[in-house]
């Protein structure tokens, strides 16, 4: 799990380097959600990136939350894929959903600190190869 935020001048730039790694809502598939999708091993972990909008003191600000999926790679004829099931996809939603609430209200939080208010969920991303 990870959490991050951008604000003032950082928010766009973070924000269009992501975009340029695909990494943004908008830019995944949304079928995953739905149907079982096969993950291929790779050297990064699999990510469930969850993004928000919120207008706080410095200006704009993005947040990003990440969860990582429980997975149990293969051997044999399909070495290094896994198969994640709609019900764990929609699990990692609900996680995702949970961490970025935990993480806007901590108390000692830089969103709380920051004044972060007006969040909007933006979306999902699936940073995993199908």
């Amino acid at each position: 799990m990870g959490a991050e935020s951008w604000s003032g001048v950082l928010a766009g730039g973070a924000y269009e380097s992501h975009r340029g790694n695909a990494q943004v809502p908008g830019a995944d598939d949304p079928a995953g959600a739905r149907e079982p999708v096969t993950v291929q091993e790779s050297g990064d972990d699999p990510l469930l990136a969850l993004w928000a909008r919120s207008q706080c003191v410095a200006g704009p600000t993005y947040h990003r939350v990440t969860v990582t999926p429980q997975l149990s790679f293969t051997a044999g004829p399909q070495e290094g894929t896994a198969v994640l099931e709609p019900k764990e996809r929609r699990q990692l939603s609900r996680k995702a959903r949970a961490v970025l609430d935990r993480y806007l209200a901590a108390p000692d939080g830089w969103p709380r600190r920051a004044h972060c208010r007006d969040t909007k969920v933006m979306g999902e991303v699936a940073q995993w190869r199908g």
